[in-house]
């Protein structure tokens, strides 16, 4: 009871840290993953893999077998803007017994467009685009917990192309599902893109999560189940998408 109540006690304490934000960057939260899209954006809980440090890299803490490389480039929001990608690349090893250090950078592209100065005038095209960058580290703790920090440097074009350091912090536990061989559950928290402002009124849009999975042995591979209960501290009509 004491190690569960050490997961959720985060939850208790990071929504008194975090202030109402106004949102840009609003590809820090979408997933760049095929598991995680194909999960509605869930699964802080899952088990780790190479794109854990875009979810929540604490898992990378629990699972043995955490090295790994991905990269992956998705439409992004095609129907509205359309010509716009992201892309993201991300590596992910082992350097103790307890640790692991992951890397990542994703980057935004926008649709071309016609840029016009204050006068309205035609200023030539434009391909706008942003980018962030992040390393993360993750730690097993000798009650079971794994526990990871992400430091993050973006480039935000709706920002008027401001940079800007952001960090997340988690936190992930996991035991065997009763007796099964191979199979776990696990619960987690975590807080992304906590950070100081951006500008007069625009803050990256800080996002707190709490999960748990399910991951059971099936037909030579592993069956997973997720559920993720988040919320995103911008006001919607702030939101650049």
């Amino acid at each position: 009871m004491k190690r569960v109540i050490l997961v959720l006690l985060p939850v208790i304490l990071f929504p008194a840290m975090l202030r109402a934000q106004s949102g840009t960057a609003l590809f820090l939260v979408l997933p760049v993953d095929a598991r995680v899209a194909g999960s509605g954006g869930g699964g802080i809980a899952l088990p780790a893999d190479a794109f854990s440090i875009f979810r929540a890299p604490a898992a990378l803490s629990l699972d043995a077998s955490r090295d790994g490389a991905g990269i992956t480039r998705a439409a992004c929001l095609p129907a509205l803007l359309p010509g716009g990608y992201l892309d993201a690349a991300a590596v992910a090893f082992r350097v103790s017994g307890r640790g692991g250090v992951a890397a990542g950078f994703r980057h935004r592209s926008y649709p071309r467009a016609e840029g016009r100065d204050g006068d309205a005038m035609p200023t030539g095209t434009m391909h706008p685009a942003e980018w962030a960058a992040e390393v993360a580290y993750a730690h097993r703790l000798p009650a079971g917990l794994g526990v990871s920090v992400t430091t993050r440097y973006a480039r935000l074009y709706a920002a008027r192309s401001r940079d800007v350091f952001s960090f997340d912090a988690g936190m992930c536990y996991r035991e065997p599902f009763f007796s099964m061989p191979g199979g776990s559950w696990a619960i987690a928290f975590h807080a992304g893109n906590l950070a100081g402002r951006v500008s007069r009124d625009v803050f990256l849009p800080a996002r707190a999560t709490l999960g748990g999975a399910i991951a059971l042995p099936a037909a030579g591979g592993t069956l997973s189940g997720c559920v993720d209960l988040a919320y995103t501290f911008f006001p919607a009509r702030d939101a650049h998408l």
